[in-house]
């Protein structure tokens, strides 16, 4: 459990010295056996015949069993009657609270010589880890060797001679300050070593030998002399000697202390090393990203190095549409180490670059349960132009994806995809009432030949509505839009039920619908003729000449129950229009295929031919003479119309009764005149 608390940090500590023999003479703390004799060991000299400068020597180790770390300063003690005698004051830091102590240069400054108070070291020291900074002064060329052979040899232990004792204390605390505390409460060292002082189960790390040259390397067993061994001055390297300088604010160890939590020993070092110096490059440079990926791969476990894979990890998250196929897998391996704050957004940034190189990828993370979010989020996320060009290379999870964005459905380019059309992916769009206006659009927009589908799914009512909103196109497009409109409105029934909707109220989109049917194809069974019903519904008078045409054409024949109606309602347009030779090319074809003909008249003679044919429509049919008489508002037309009237068979009859039927409701004047000149008995 950790102590330290606001800086301040609780240490225990020994004093070792001679007292008929060497041993413990006082203690703050009760420790188990092994270590306490660990503790009396490491506390002696360093090796016979030992000669000890009176700044004495720092020795560090960590005592396992009782979980501390041992940091001792021993003197030689020459005022003492036996030859060979040291004193020895030990701090013991608790393996909890070494993360805690922010500095490592104020220990120094609590070694205390004994004066013969040796009770005084019965009781803790209250330190305060703030007390002094890291950033010793050591030279650089010594620092770079030390450390290239600590780190560049970690499974070999360290020798070296050089340099004076002062300058060694310093470097071996900078050292270990440096290092994140999993690595520092196991690493051993000695800053004068007369005899190595390792054991079978505890191998000094590094150990530095009297400068006289008395104690030979070749006398560490296996151990590296680093005053001999050559090495290559790399980033690792130069980023690790100027932290040395740094003290507690560098940059490296934060971040080793940081990424350092779970990984081994010395062996780890350098390629921590290493990608704190590829960290430093991430925003300017990505390919750094995928090569601290790689060494992180090379050199650590899957098992290991959490919390550096973790910062790669996020750091590649914030890349992932700068990185290689690599890079985006090994995020997608390790996603679970990115914070729960952070997946998300790191979710939608590594999913959506995926699907831009490979979208089957992304499909087949999507299966995968425990990494099926980043597909997630980063298919809510992307723009339907995204999703349509990417699944466009893997149509076979067209399906897959409308079900995670049923929206797509409404973008124009989706139902151009493959498959776009096939049953399934139908009943599926379909089932999204909500937007089955914008998704008939889409489909109309594409341009493909869909009405047939979209009727089956939409039903024929919703799709022509759809079509007739935007009829001003309809009217002018002779292609696709035209189709959409002649393959739906085949469903005579749902075109009647349309044109009666009180929506429908403009003639050009009445015209849509007029080219689109034939004039008699929407049934009048009973009740007003649907037809007549859209067209009185509108505040403005009927002015299209090609609509009047058509539902002239419809009272013509005999679909409609209200064709005196629709005569009424349209002659005059359509007449004013022929006799000024204003009728559209379009809208004489349909009336020359209803229109009579006779050898009495020109066929090109159009008026001639709507007279006549109207007239025999009434005549014919027996129709209510009076409703003769409204045929049009003109006189000019009634006074042709009647003398159309005169020219048929049996027409002397039906003007007496039109003379008689207006003289019943009292219409007089120049038509009752015309009437009955045109009776000749």
């Amino acid at each position: 459990m950790a102590h330290g608390v606001g800086g301040r940090v609780p240490l225990q500590q020994t004093l070792h010295g001679y007292s008929e023999g060497h041993r413990l003479l006082a203690s703050s703390i009760d420790l188990p056996s092994r270590d306490a004799k660990t503790l009396l060991m490491m506390s002696d000299a360093s090796g016979p015949a030992a000669t000890i400068g009176a700044e004495g020597y720092l020795t560090g180790f960590p005592l396992v069993e009782s979980g501390h770390y041992a940091l001792a300063r021993t003197w030689p003690a020459p005022e003492l009657p036996r030859p060979g005698c040291v004193w020895t004051h030990t701090i013991l830091i608790d393996f909890s609270d070494i993360p805690s102590l922010s500095s490592a240069g104020g220990l120094l400054d609590l070694f205390r010589r004994p004066r013969g108070d040796e009770n005084s070291y019965r009781s803790p020291i209250d330190h305060s880890s703030s007390d002094r900074s890291d950033g010793f002064g050591v030279p650089g060329d010594l620092a770079k060797r030390i450390l290239s052979g600590i780190y560049g040899e970690p499974a070999r232990p360290i020798v070296s001679a050089a340099s004076d004792g002062p300058t060694r204390d310093a470097l071996v605390l900078a050292i270990w300050a440096q290092q994140w505390p999993r690595l520092r409460r196991a690493f051993r060292f000695c800053t004068l070593s007369f005899a190595d002082r390792s054991s079978a189960n505890a191998t000094f790390d590094l150990q530095f030998l009297p400068a006289s040259g008395r104690v030979r390397p070749t006398q560490f067993k296996g151990a590296v002399d680093a005053d001999r061994r050559d090495f290559v001055a790399n980033d690792w390297l130069e980023d690790a000697v100027s932290d040395l300088a740094q003290g507690a604010h560098g940059s490296l160890r934060n971040f080793l202390r940081a990424a350092g939590s779970d990984v081994g020993g010395r062996e780890s070092f350098e390629p921590l090393a290493a990608l704190h110096a590829l960290s430093l490059q991430f925003d300017s440079d990505p390919t750094a990203v995928e090569r601290a990926i790689a060494l992180l791969e090379r050199t650590m476990a899957t098992d290991q190095g959490h919390a550096a894979r973790s910062s790669i990890v996020r750091a590649a998250a914030a890349a992932a549409d700068r990185i290689g196929a690599e890079g985006q897998e090994f995020v997608v391996r390790n996603f679970a180490l990115i914070d729960a704050t952070e997946a998300p957004a790191a979710a939608e940034r590594v999913g959506s670059a995926i699907w831009r190189r490979d979208p089957k990828t992304l499909f087949d993370i999507r299966s995968d349960p425990s990494k099926s979010a980043i597909a997630e989020r980063a298919i809510a996320a992307l723009p339907p132009a995204s999703l349509i060009e990417g699944v466009s290379s893997t149509p076979t999870h067209l399906f897959e994806l409308l079900e995670a964005r049923p929206d797509l459905a409404t973008e124009p380019a989706f139902w151009s995809l493959q498959g776009a059309s096939g049953s399934d992916v139908l009943r599926l769009v379909g089932s999204s009432s909500d937007r089955a206006d914008d998704t008939i659009e889409a489909m109309i927009v594409s341009g493909g030949s869909l009405a047939r589908a979209a009727q089956t799914v939409f039903g024929s009512d919703r799709v022509l509505r759809r079509l007739l909103a935007r009829s001003g196109d309809l009217a002018a497009d002779g292609g696709n839009r035209s189709e959409w409109l002649s393959a739906v409105a085949s469903d005579s029934d749902a075109v009647a039920r349309v044109l009666v909707e009180e929506w429908l109220d403009d003639a050009q989109t009445l015209e849509a619908i007029a080219r689109a049917v034939s004039p008699d194809s929407v049934p009048n069974a009973y009740g007003d003729d649907p037809w007549l019903v859209a067209i009185r519904r509108r505040s403005a008078p009927l002015e299209n000449a090609y609509l009047a045409s058509f539902l002239l054409i419809r009272a013509l024949g005999r679909r409609t129950l209200q064709s005196v109606d629709l005569v009424q309602a349209t002659f005059d347009i359509v007449y004013d229009a022929a006799e000024k030779r204003t009728l559209p090319d379009d809208a004489w074809r349909i009336l020359d295929r209803r229109l009579d003909r006779s050898y009495w008249w020109e066929d090109w003679d159009k008026c001639v031919r709507i007279r006549h044919t109207v007239v025999s429509m009434y005549l014919d049919r027996g129709i209510d003479a009076l409703a003769f008489v409204r045929i049009t508002e003109r006189d000019d037309f009634f006074v042709a119309l009647i003398g159309a009237l005169s020219e048929k068979y049996g027409s002397q009859r039906y003007l007496k009764w039109m003379r008689n039927r207006m003289g019943d409701v009292g219409i007089g004047g120049e038509r009752l005149r015309v009437v009955k000149h045109a009776i000749w008995f």
